[in-house]
């Protein structure tokens, strides 16, 4: 069984005040009892130099990072308020604003340019400065569909990229410009029956222009002057009095087709009783009417003894009524004196009647 020898290797130790005050030798070891660091000697260098770098922290405030407090060496490391510190100076100054004796690692914003973008909050946190980007910051192609580069009072900023044609920004707002809504901007499907267009084609009346069109002034007329044939189906079956719709034709007629033109007349469009009648007329034939005076269709005057029987009024008596002498005629008033010509029949005895 082999010998084992445990050999102990202790190097010179002591306290740091101890190690500032000699010289190690050349490839001598140093330990500080009370800063735990080691240190090796050059032989010339007093207190030697310490071996690896040490970090502090990490600490809330600046005014923790005394090298004296931490035993920290030149070249040591330490973290406070979120940001990193190397030591670089031993002569540290416990003032936190100015950190003598430190050197910053990380970026550092030129926050105090007026030209500067980023700056440090009062966390240590790296931040946008407020009010420091505007549009010129960012590419062409960082501005999607929809978004450019403000002009004019907006230069510098963002905006909508409106059609000026259409649109435009009215206290903020994105409004339709005035009388600018035209028949592009409407659907077809958008319009009700009666009304075409829309998609770029101008709004109209839907009409048959098998009838209709539109003149000059775009006012909606007939297709052309003269009769038109309307269809049945165009009309109500309310049709006033005399007239109706020839289904052959698809016309409006009167219902009367033909007149006797002995009998009645047409005078500015109305039909009246013709005049004046004698027992014949110019065509040979027996009249038809008594002797009447019509006026607009009316019976003004009464010259037929024919017609005096019938209705038992006018009888004249005169040779003009064409009653034989001597003839008994029935009549219906309830005359106390009879017409001129005539006499009651009530038995009474008659002389010298002429």
């Amino acid at each position: 069984m082999a010998n084992v020898t445990i050999v102990k290797l202790k190097v010179r130790r002591g306290s740091d005040a101890q190690r500032k005050a000699i010289t190690l030798d050349q490839g001598e070891l140093g330990y500080t009892l009370d800063t735990k660091r080691f240190y090796i000697g050059d032989g010339s260098t007093v207190g030697g130099h310490v071996i690896g770098s040490k970090v502090a922290g990490p600490f809330t405030s600046l005014a923790n990072l005394d090298p004296g407090n931490l035993s920290l060496e030149v070249g040591d490391l330490a973290y406070a308020n979120n940001k990193l510190f190397a030591l670089t100076a031993s002569n540290y100054n416990a003032d936190a604003t100015s950190l003598t004796g430190y050197a910053y690692v990380g970026t550092s914003p030129d926050d105090g340019a007026s030209t500067a973008k980023l700056k440090f909050d009062s966390n240590n946190t790296l931040t946008v400065k407020p009010s420091s980007l505007n549009a010129s910051d960012f590419e062409t192609r960082f501005f999607g569909a929809g978004i450019q580069r403000g002009s004019g009072i907006f230069q510098g900023g963002i905006e909508v990229a409106l059609n000026g044609n259409y649109l435009e920004l009215s206290g903020g707002t994105i409004s339709p410009i005035r009388n600018s809504i035209t028949e592009r901007e409407i659907k077809t499907t958008a319009l009700s029956s009666g009304l075409q267009g829309g998609d770029n084609t101008v709004l109209r009346l839907n009409v048959d222009k098998q009838y209709f069109g539109f003149d000059l002034d775009e006012q909606l007329t007939w297709v052309g002057p003269g009769d038109i044939d309307v269809p049945v189906a165009s009309f109500k079956n309310e049709l006033a009095s005399g007239l109706r719709i020839d289904s052959a034709t698809s016309k409006l007629t009167p219902l009367i087709q033909t007149i006797d033109i002995r009998n009645f007349r047409i005078n500015d469009g109305r039909l009246t009783l013709a005049n004046s009648f004698s027992s014949s007329d110019t065509y040979g034939n027996a009249k038809e009417w008594p002797y009447l005076n019509v006026y607009d269709g009316q019976v003004t005057g009464i010259q037929s003894s024919i017609y005096d029987v019938i209705t038992a009024t006018g009888l004249s008596g005169s040779s003009g009524d064409a009653v034989p002498v001597g003839s008994i005629l029935p009549h219906a008033a309830a005359w106390t004196s009879p017409p001129a010509g005539f006499l009651l029949c009530d038995g009474s005895a008659i002389s010298n009647y002429l």
